[in-house]
This record gives structure tokens, sequence and C-alpha cells, in this order.
């Protein structure tokens, strides 16, 4: 926090060490609501505040209550993008040839799923993501997003049908 503390001027760095030493460990608080880990947590308390300092001369016209509330909001979208992010980045060999399959079959269909994934919206790709390949619970899936149990379930849901629309007409690769 320093380092964004000393691109400001005076007026500025004391609002903005206001802000870090009234808020802090509310916004880790919820950062970790949301996360449930210290690492992405931290990560986003720190690009709340790396925002705030962007936004530094707005918040100073804000009534104290009103940036209180910009600071969980905007830490509580970050740790949220960290989710998204981190979900998104699932290894997968460079090459579908560098995967050993017991028949060809298995191969076209692994390279169909893969597709068919691919052309899924991005809330829909992290949600199965977040759900098979990580094994994350439909609790842990509403948290990350912010929504309650029964959507996450239903938006698990909802992205399944749809890659099994895909699937079926055949779309990931252009056949329909």
């Amino acid at each position: 926090m320093l380092f964004f503390a000393l691109q400001l001027d005076n007026d500025n760095r004391a609002f903005f060490s206001h802000l870090y030493e009234t808020y802090e460990k509310k916004m880790f608080f919820v950062a970790m609501n949301v996360c449930g880990n210290q690492w992405i947590a931290e990560d986003a308390v720190h690009d709340a505040f790396f925002k705030a300092a962007q936004h530094i001369s707005e918040l100073r016209t804000f009534p104290e209550k009103r940036v209180g509330a910009w600071l969980m909001v905007v830490c509580k979208n970050a740790a949220l993008d960290i989710l998204r992010k981190e979900a998104r980045y699932v290894p997968a060999p460079d090459n579908i040839e560098d995967i050993s399959f017991e028949s060809p079959e298995m191969q076209f269909e692994y390279a169909e799923l893969v597709s068919a994934i691919k052309t899924l919206p991005a809330e829909q790709r992290t949600l199965l993501e977040l759900k098979y390949i990580e094994g994350r619970s439909h609790g842990e899936i509403a948290k990350a997003f912010g929504i309650s149990n029964t959507a996450a379930r239903l938006r698990v849901l909802r992205a399944k049908q749809d890659l099994r629309r895909i699937l079926e007409k055949g779309e990931s690769h252009g056949v329909k």
C-alpha cells in the first residue's frame, strides 16, 4: 500500500491512509467470506485499494458511509474476479495427441467436449470448472458468485443442459 500512497499528493495520501487503516480488516473479512482463502483475500484487498488509489479524487467527494460501501463492493468483486480467473486456468496438454486414449473414438469425444465447453458463455464455463474440475460444492460456488445455494445449483444445472444441447446439436464444430 505504501507504493500507492507515495504516488498521491499529501491530502490524498492522508485520505488514502485513513481508508486503509479504517477499512483494510473489514475488506479482508469480506474477501474471506467470498473466497475462503487467505491469499486470494489478501490479493482482493490489494486490488481494491489499487482501484481506490485510482479513484481517490472521486472517493473524497463521497460521504464516509458511501466510501466504505464502495470499498466493500469493489473488494467483493475483486475476490470474485480472482476466483473466476483461477477457475479458467485448467492446465491441459498443449496438444490432444499428448493424451493417451483407449480408442480413437474417445479422443474424438474429448476433442468435441473441449470444443463444446469453449462455446459456452464465460460464467457457465467457470461454473462447470468450479463444480466438476475443482470439485467445489454448490455452497462454495454460491459464495464465489455471491448468490444463494439454490441459485448456484440451478446455474450449474443450466450450464450442464446448455453443454448437453451443444453436444447433441454438434454446435461445437459448427455442425447444426
